[in-house]
């Protein structure tokens, strides 16, 4: 009789699945192999389908926003202090979901028997809360970026957690039908599912590279290097092109898209639900946007603006107003 598995056993080779599939979609492998049974006509087929979607996906509005051409041009002027809060506030609400929908999209993927995305997106979860390091977790990552820079550069009141944002007065009415339209979205069935997913990390990279070169870039000069390393740690936690394996954000979603790719190959009319579930969150993310941009334009008015300074000074150092004891947002914090 074999001895039953302990749950520390279990979790133990969970955690060894997430680094065996970081290594292979690091190099590149993994996903769509292992389909031999699939006939070259059928396989034909399916891209024929397939990888269409891809590109429309691609070519979204969304990936393409006015509001990321609006953001480029003010930061080579500078941003208010109010400018600064409504993005801080609406991204931190609607970033708050990250962890909770990839841990729904674990459940989906097994409770549909796709283990290979299990697999894949216990990684994606471990990447999320920092391997078991909380101070590494994506969403105190956020915290600890936007809360310093918020204060050092704009003179903001921290919000600490990211949760508390939703009591901000700057949040959109866009950002609530996005959480909405997010969570809803785990009540459809998984080839729906999985389209949406990867949508939503398909959309990330792009997102992340704007709002770094917009709000983070233009301001280095207010750190030390040292500093302005720690400050936006976040970011380089999804995108580090200086290290083997960096491009986090787009293992994950090479990993997602190829959990939509099964989907679809155990049947082909699954292909419609895999595309309607990215245009969900596409929409959704593109009217996010909509809102965003309207109230930071509105906001250029209100107050002055703060000019860009890419170069830093000798006596840059942190300011009296960061001592406020905000856990996980000031620089020193994390020496």
């Amino acid at each position: 009789m074999r001895p039953l598995i302990s749950a520390a056993e279990n979790l133990r080779k969970a955690h060894d699945f997430a680094n065996i599939a970081k290594r292979m979609y690091s190099s590149g492998f993994g996903g769509s192999r292992g389909y031999s049974g699939v006939s070259d006509d059928l396989e034909a087929e399916f891209r024929r389908k397939f990888d269409p979607i891809a590109e429309e996906f691609q070519s979204h509005k969304a990936l393409k926003h006015k509001f990321f051409d609006f953001l480029e041009a003010q930061s080579k002027e500078g941003f208010t202090s109010k400018q600064f809060e409504i993005y801080r506030d609406n991204f931190f609400r609607r970033t708050e979901l990250e962890i909770p929908s990839v841990a729904r999209f674990i459940e989906k993927a097994a409770l549909s028997g796709d283990s290979q995305a299990v697999a894949d997106t216990i990684r994606n979860l471990n990447d999320e809360g920092g391997y078991g390091d909380v101070n590494k977790m994506h969403s105190n990552l956020l915290a600890k970026s936007h809360n310093v820079h918020g204060m050092r550069v704009f003179n903001l009141n921290p919000i600490y957690p990211i949760s508390e944002a939703g009591k901000s007065e700057n949040l959109v009415p866009e950002v609530e039908e996005y959480r909405k339209a997010k969570q809803q979205a785990f009540e459809q069935e998984y080839p729906f599912v999985a389209g949406n997913t990867w949508a939503h990390e398909l959309a990330a990279d792009n997102m992340l590279d704007n709002f770094r070169k917009a709000f983070f870039v233009p301001y280095q000069g207010y750190y030390t290097p040292e500093e302005y390393k720690k400050v936006t740690e976040f970011f380089t936690a999804h995108k580090d092109d200086s290290v083997e394996g960096g491009d986090v954000e787009a293992q994950h979603e090479r990993m997602a898209r190829y959990a939509a790719e099964r989907a679809c190959k155990e049947s082909l009319k699954n292909i419609s639900s895999v595309r309607k579930g990215g245009l969900n969150f596409l929409d959704h993310q593109a009217r996010l946007w909509d809102g965003m941009l309207r109230e930071i334009e509105k906001a250029k008015s209100k107050g002055e603006i703060i000019e860009p300074k890419e170069t830093s000074s000798p006596s840059t150092s942190v300011k009296s107003s960061e001592a406020k004891s905000v856990k996980g947002s000031n620089v020193e914090s994390s020496r």
